[in-house]
């Protein structure tokens, strides 16, 4: 059933682009023929659309309003108001290169900001499937606690005085202290690989051969702090990865309808000249 229906919504959703594309179309047509230039009614129509299209933060914002309409549908308004967006630029354009400082930042504005909204459609939609395979959920803001702790837990298991292994502890040093105690760098946040977890937990396997039962013991739960790291690791490049994607989208987004409205105001101020 939900399969059924979420074809049938994806289909009328299809359909209503159609019937708005074919009408903006004939309607430009019926402005080309009564001579009247056609940049003037896709420029203010695009406007109108980025307007409309930033209006989906502002709702976000406003969950106690339910009669602006339910989220999911301003979410799939969103997306194929901003995928027809693009052949409206193009033909606003003239399909041309855009020439002089304020069309080509305008055109190199919109050509960001599209390409930005393409790219967190498809991040949306796969990173919290990928989080929803690990075997926890941890919120973005406590992963830096938590990540604290497990370092902690970590310490006390390799340097107990109870175990006293020589073996244990300066594995530990040369081997998971970094791992631990040190963030990941820029290339994990970017493209996250469990090949430093699956490394460590090759080490620890290799180690147990020279250890009593109970350093195997410490060190199957040092490798289970090594997944738990990794996951926490694994989520915060990935939740990171969302907030810095809408934040760089929204900020764009501004700057693109400032730069759009001055030159829609120098357009219309030159018109006719």
């Amino acid at each position: 059933m939900t399969v059924r229906s979420f074809t049938g919504r994806r289909r009328c959703n299809l359909m209503l682009v159609a019937v708005v594309a074919i009408t903006g179309w004939i309607t430009l047509q019926a402005n080309v023929a009564s001579l009247r230039p056609p940049s003037r009614l896709t420029g203010w129509c695009l406007f109108a659309v980025v307007l409309f299209l930033t209006g989906f933060n502002v709702r976000k914002k406003l969950p106690f309003l339910p009669a602006l309409g339910s989220a999911a549908l301003w979410m799939q308004t969103h997306i194929y108001l901003a995928l027809l967006s693009l052949p409206l630029f193009l033909v606003h354009l003239g399909m041309r290169i855009p020439d002089g400082p304020l069309e080509t930042s305008l055109a190199l504005l919109f050509s960001i900001v599209w390409s930005s909204g393409l790219y967190g459609l498809y991040i949306t939609r796969v990173i919290p499937r990928q989080l929803a395979n690990l075997q926890r959920e941890v919120i973005y803001e406590r992963i830096p606690a938590i990540r604290r702790r497990v370092s902690e837990r970590s310490r006390q298991l390799a340097m107990s005085a109870e175990l006293a292994s020589p073996t244990i502890a300066a594995f530990y040093v040369d081997r998971l202290l970094g791992f631990f105690e040190r963030p990941r760098g820029w290339f994990y946040r970017v493209w996250p690989s469990s090949r430093r977890q699956r490394q460590l937990i090759t080490y620890i396997r290799d180690l147990q051969r020279y250890c009593s039962p109970d350093e195997q013991r410490v060190a199957w739960q040092l490798a289970d702090l090594v997944r738990e790291k990794e996951d926490l690791d694994y989520h915060h490049a990935q939740q990171w990865k969302l907030k810095s994607w809408l934040f760089l989208h929204v900020g764009l987004t501004y700057s693109l309808i400032l730069v759009a409205l001055a030159h829609a105001v120098l357009a219309e101020a030159f018109r006719g000249f």
